[in-house]
């Protein structure tokens, strides 16, 4: 068959409900539509292990163009409900998109720029979510990402998420 396995998706689930958090100053609430270049970029690094990518069968720029109108429709609140940046010397240097679906918080985007990691930002990011979430009485935070990905499992892990499941994903060619 033309079956083509592209990605095996982890999933991962944290309960906030007794989390105590602090934001810290270098987050922000990035509240315009305006992609910057930093922004940007960081989309693209948070697909670096998307089926949009691996998969070779794809278009030549299908890939850049998906996480284009993914940080486009999440910065217009069309499948965001908040978008969270850190910024230090008004460079963004990390990002979170939020949504809020069924009574959880669910992680859309996340990444951090190569300088500015092992500097805490993903937490910080992670948090800024949390403080969000319970401030709506939610709390159950969800994650996706791709188990070749093993940084960010790394970084969920340790950070107290739970494995909830492993599911294959495959592209059919007709």
């Amino acid at each position: 068959n033309n079956a083509l396995l592209v990605d095996r998706k982890i999933g991962y689930q944290l309960n906030i409900k007794k989390k105590i958090i602090r934001i810290d100053d270098c987050i922000l609430d990035y509240n315009t539509k305006e992609i910057s270049k930093d922004l940007l970029d960081l989309t693209y690094i948070s697909g670096q292990y998307s089926r949009f990518l691996v998969d070779k069968k794809l278009p030549g720029h299908a890939f850049e163009n998906l996480y284009k109108v993914w940080i486009e429709k999440s910065l217009s609140k069309e499948i965001a409900d908040k978008v969270f940046v850190a910024q230090i010397n008004h460079k963004v240097i990390g990002f979170v998109t939020l949504r809020i679906k069924e009574e959880k918080g669910m992680i859309g985007l996340i990444a951090v720029s190569e300088h500015a990691q092992r500097q805490k930002i993903g937490s910080k990011l992670i948090e800024a979510c949390i403080f969000y979430l319970q401030g709506k009485s939610i709390y159950e935070l969800i994650v996706q990402t791709q188990l070749a990905n093993t940084q960010a499992c790394g970084f969920y892990e340790n950070y107290g998420f739970k494995k909830e499941f492993i599911t294959n994903v495959y592209h059919f060619w007709i």
